[in-house]
């Protein structure tokens, strides 16, 4: 079973990934993750990026992580980054 306290580590995968961040400066502010469930062996994840906003402050962002072939909800992370002002 992939236990619920990985998917914030996908989540912050997925943000370098699809976000514009610099490669340093950044810093996870706050994180609320809501649980919904876990896979089992073998089960693919995906990861939906559902929201982002920007600020001079830093940016925050909504990821959905759901089963792969079945669309279960599995997690709901929003996250609120430090960016630093020298970038």
């Amino acid at each position: 079973m992939l236990y619920f306290v990985s998917y914030p580590a996908f989540a912050d995968r997925a943000e370098w990934d699809l976000l514009d961040l610099p490669a340093a400066g950044v810093a996870t502010r706050d994180r609320e993750v809501v649980f919904h469930g876990n896979l089992d062996p073998g089960e693919r994840l995906s990861l939906t990026l559902r929201g982002v906003k920007r600020s001079p402050a830093g940016l925050g962002h909504w990821i959905q992580v759901s089963g792969a072939v079945d669309g279960r909800l599995l997690a709901e992370i929003f996250t609120m980054k430090a960016i630093a002002a020298d970038r």
